[in-house]
């Protein structure tokens, strides 16, 4: 082999080398909450595959499935026309027409069923309100709210409490974490169970309700943004190495809403991990990282939500 091709087969090497480092990096972090969700009474609806979306009347349309598998209605599409049934109602829809029939009577609305990526999408609240369903719009979590307003209750989302042994190694020497021996153990959720009610079992006023949490940024900084009602909580993040880097919200950041919830602000780096706890590389500290976000509660078991930021 010449020295010149060796040069070559070199930078061929070097190439696919930094290309398969390059495609295995991590994905960029998002930023904000990246996904409506549709709460039917107080339950996040699951979208496995197509997340709803917003047309351009600023409408949410949902895949047509929602409708069969949640609204309890009956779907027959045909030759591009939408047929809904749930007892006496009917509901007639024409793909990509703003004309549709409610019971036989033609009703105008400003969005249209569509089809996108081989799914049929319908318009939510159009399709919800004809149903005999209210509906609401909250912009601030990105939720639309079918139904009735009753947000679960944790115990009776997690009816499981996991022993609080397992988790001691998340928690290192800060133990006064979990040192309280009125808890009867570890209740874990995920973020798909947002909104939630953590009751205080020793005072109703007490009690917290967590109704979304999520990645963005705030004067430059990476933030964990967690809109709540009830009194003011920190949180911890939990990585795996017995360091949990604990967090209040700054009152300067706090935005306080007019339904009396607020959005407390928590940053993601802190260079206290390594002034008090010895954390070398703290500023190194990526979202992946967080394996449980410890909720500093009054509640009968320990509240950590799982994998926040997988």
């Amino acid at each position: 082999m010449t020295k010149k091709t060796g040069c070559v087969l070199m930078i061929l090497v070097l190439a696919f080398v930094m290309s398969a480092s390059w495609a295995g990096a991590a994905s960029p972090i998002k930023y904000g909450i990246p996904n409506i969700n549709v709460l039917l009474d107080g339950k996040r609806i699951a979208f496995p595959d197509v997340w709803p979306q917003v047309d351009a009347n600023q409408r949410v349309l949902v895949p047509i499935r929602v409708v069969s598998e949640n609204l309890g209605a009956k779907v027959n599409y045909a030759n591009n026309m939408i047929t809904i049934t749930q007892g006496s109602k009917v509901v007639v829809l024409t793909i990509g027409s703003k004309t549709a029939t409610v019971n036989g009577k033609p009703v105008t609305f400003d969005s249209a069923a569509v089809v996108k990526n081989s799914r049929t999408l319908v318009p939510l609240r159009f399709v919800s309100e004809a149903l005999g369903q209210t509906v609401e719009w909250d912009g601030t979590d990105k939720y639309v709210w079918i139904g009735k307003k009753e947000v679960p209750v944790l115990q009776d989302v997690v009816k499981k409490v996991q022993p609080l042994d397992d988790f001691k190694k998340y928690y290192g020497t800060q133990k006064f974490l979990i040192d309280d021996p009125y808890r009867d153990g570890v209740r874990v959720f995920q973020e798909e169970k947002f909104p939630i009610i953590v009751p205080n079992p020793y005072n109703s006023e007490g009690t917290t309700i967590f109704y979304n949490l999520w990645l963005d940024k705030y004067e430059g900084e990476v933030v964990v943004k967690v809109h709540y009602k009830g009194p003011t909580i920190g949180i911890s993040f939990l990585t795996g190495d017995g360091v949990p880097r604990s967090r209040n919200g700054i009152a300067l950041w706090r935005q306080k809403l007019n339904d009396g919830s607020q959005i407390d602000i928590f940053p993601l780096l802190d260079k206290w991990d390594n002034y008090q706890w010895k954390v070398i590389d703290w500023d190194k500290l990526q979202p992946s990282d967080i394996q449980y976000i410890h909720f500093k509660v009054d509640a009968g078991s320990y509240v950590l939500l799982k994998k926040p930021f997988k």
